[in-house]
């Protein structure tokens, strides 16, 4: 429901059916009061509204967890989190307050009789309370920008969401092996041992007061908690919790154990070992899980995730250790450190997998996240440094305007950073590939086998690979994408260039491919992405397929070339501005010959033109062309070809040409190189001397 209606709607849903399925408890009628068969229908809807109680309970902490998680600010997320935990753990306090002031008030009998449905129908108070604060909040700007997208691309059904989070087995996994720690300790170290504790002989009374004490620090520790994670980050501070229970929960047990009869024991073992170790852990779990999933799919992955670990991880957690301890008294310690090394193991899991590209740990802050590994801490700088420039790329390449190329640089900047954070790039799909493309924190591959025939589609979905699949065979279209990112070279690209991503994105949920959305795509940015296949680029065997049919360039003297538009706009963001108001065929007239087109051509695909073999007025004309397309590497490259060849009779024109440059403080290098190079020779300088 949260991520089809929104988090509001969801909050209120979940808070209501509380309300009514607490409230409607102490309404139940029951054998004593109201006869038999009365008492069988009490039982009956107790069933029930205890069904519908734990439901929405369960749907109550994945929505607050995701509705905290997109309002609240970057730098306190982790403490806003454990206000989570904190009102849980004041929740427990109030309702064992309630029945122990009713049992100590009332008595027994009168307990039996009709106290017992005080505490449930005091429910209404602050469950009133709380259905009128929600009223007034607002719903997330995330979900906002999601929901506009999905219904754009006609992906807001709940199927859609569903099968979108059965795609993420993997996300569900760690999120689930993430808090299996915290799951085992709440049922076993807290509650079963609660119960052990009293059976072993102690006092009952001092066993209560143990297990407030316990809470009592859960409650008081759980913001510090949370704000180790801000500064070292959620999943370091996870790993923390879950080997301090790894190496102290069977220690600690063993200890109570030994002294099960000893009260100080017990203050010390129970009370603050077990609720220092359970406020490590159950601080800041619904973060860690609440990061694993997207905008799209939060709600519906966290709520599955938090209720798998707790159901089942946890739930059985009591009968585990009741089994347990059957076979050995020391065996519910072991089972507790045993939670503690799967967390150890799956965040190490994780990590390694976030770091090869096929899962995203951090998808609302992935800095700082993982204290250990400085890599993945910047890797997540530079994600997320491009997911923010993601909202405002779509509008810049729309408009085409002075702002396309400050964005690209940025993007480019991030780009190279990651690289070298990384120091080396992972394959996603096996060893036995060759290469595409090294595309920001991670290599993309395709494996052997396919041909450009194929319909090859990479899509990378904020950051996460969900694979590859050939679509169909009737086009050539071939994707490489990396976080935030999708760049596309069609040889028949539409004109539309967002819209030409987004319908490759339903083509492939049409052909049974991955149902996908990106947010923020950016396709064929400034400069094209150059992918190599068998050591020839791409944009080379666009060029020798000759497959041009969208774009005109035409020169001065009237030669007409076909072209990309889409490979002509992105070289160029003055190509660009020249293309964008072009509908259907784009056509540009540039004031030069036909060489000089072709060599601008080649350059824009990617291949090295021979500028040696040019005339000297078509390679002055080629330098004023490419630095008029702000093409600059090519303008140099022509300059430096020309100076390398000079002769009597190309020297007067071409000083000519590049002196203009010159003045305006461009080609700077190149014009000191002619320069030396004609004073070194006499037939030069003496010719420049009666040219000039």
């Amino acid at each position: 429901m949260g991520d089809i209606w929104g988090r509001r709607a969801s909050l209120t849903v979940s808070i209501v059916g509380m309300v009514v399925g607490t409230v409607s408890q102490g309404l139940l009628p029951s054998r004593l009061s109201s006869g038999e068969a009365w008492g069988q229908f009490g039982t009956y809807m107790l069933f029930v509204l205890r069904i519908v109680q734990g439901l929405c309970t369960g749907g109550e902490i994945s929505t607050v967890s995701t509705y905290i998680i997109e309002v609240g600010s970057k730098k306190t997320l982790a403490r806003s989190m454990s206000l989570i935990s904190v009102s849980i753990y004041v929740g427990f306090l109030l309702a064992q307050g309630a029945v122990w002031l009713a049992q100590d008030q009332l008595g027994s009998d009168a307990m039996r009789q009709w106290g017992w449905r005080l505490p449930f129908l005091a429910a209404i108070v602050p469950g009133a309370l709380t259905i009128a604060g929600r009223r007034c909040l607002r719903e997330t700007d995330e979900f906002q920008k999601e929901r506009q997208v999905a219904i754009d691309e006609g992906h807001s059904s709940a199927g859609d969401a569903v099968s979108d989070v059965l795609h993420r087995g993997y996300a569900i996994l760690i999120a689930v092996g993430g808090m299996a720690s915290f799951a085992v300790f709440s049922y076993s170290g807290l509650v079963w041992t609660n119960t052990f504790l009293a059976k072993e002989g102690l006092p009952k009374d001092e066993v209560m007061m143990a297990g407030l004490i316990a809470r009592l620090i859960q409650i008081f520790l759980a913001v510090p908690v949370g704000w180790l994670a801000d500064v070292l980050g959620v999943g370091s501070v996870t790993f923390l919790a879950a080997a301090v229970q790894l190496f102290a929960a069977f220690p600690l047990f063993a200890w109570l154990q030994a002294n099960s009869t000893s009260v100080a024991v017990m203050y010390a073992a129970y009370a603050v070992g077990f609720g220092v170790i359970g406020a490590l852990g159950g601080s800041i779990f619904n973060m860690y899980v609440a990061e694993m999933f997207p905008t799209r799919t939060r709600n519906l992955g966290v709520g599955i995730s938090y209720n798998i670990g707790i159901s089942f991880v946890g739930g059985f957690g009591p009968v585990f250790c009741s089994t347990l301890f059957e076979w050995s008294r020391y065996g519910p310690g072991g089972y507790m450190s045993l939670g503690g090394l799967i967390t150890c193991v799956t965040l190490l899991v994780g990590v390694k997998m976030h770091r090869a590209g096929f899962v995203r740990m951090a998808h609302v802050r992935a800095n700082p996240y993982w204290w250990p590994c400085a890599d993945l801490r910047e890797g997540g700088k530079a994600e997320e440094h491009s997911s923010s420039e993601s909202e405002t790329s779509e509008a810049a390449l729309a408009l085409g305007g002075k702002d396309c190329a400050e964005k690209h640089n940025q993007l480019e900047h991030a780009r190279e950073g990651a690289e070298r954070a990384t120091g080396l790039h992972r394959c996603l799909f096996g060893s036995q590939t060759r290469s595409v493309a090294h595309l920001g924190w991670k290599s993309l591959h395709h494996p052997d086998g396919y041909t450009p025939e194929h319909v090859q589609l990479f899509v990378a979905t904020e950051g996460e690979p969900l694979g590859e699949l050939p679509i169909f065979e009737s086009e050539q279209f071939w994707s490489l994408a990396f976080p935030g990112e999708m760049v596309a070279v069609p040889p028949k690209p539409l004109p539309n260039r967002i819209c030409r991503a987004r319908l490759c994105m339903k083509r492939a949920s049409a052909h049974g491919g991955p149902n996908v959305r990106i947010q923020s795509i950016r396709v064929l940015t400034r400069r094209l992405k150059r992918a190599k296949e068998d050591g020839t680029f791409l944009g080379r065997r666009l060029w020798h397929d000759s497959d041009f049919t969208d774009c005109v360039l035409r020169s001065e003297d009237g030669l007409e070339q076909k072209a990309h538009k889409a490979i002509l706009a992105n070289a160029s963001p003055i190509l660009s501005r020249m293309l964008r108001s072009a509908t259907k065929a784009g056509e540009v007239t540039l004031p030069c010959s036909g060489e000089v087109v072709r060599a601008l051509l080649k350059h824009c695909y990617g291949l090295f033109p021979d500028i040696r073999a040019l005339k000297v007025e078509d390679v002055v004309s080629l330098v004023e062309q490419a630095h008029a397309l702000e093409l600059s590497s090519l303008s140099e490259d022509a300059a430096v070809a020309a100076t390398q060849c000079l002769t009597p009779e190309t020297v007067v024109p071409l000083m000519r040409g590049l002196r203009a440059f010159y003045k305006a403080g461009s080609l700077v290098e190149e014009w000191d190189n002619l320069v030396r190079q004609v004073r070194a020779r006499q037939d030069l300088s003496h010719a420049a001397l009666l040219g000039l």
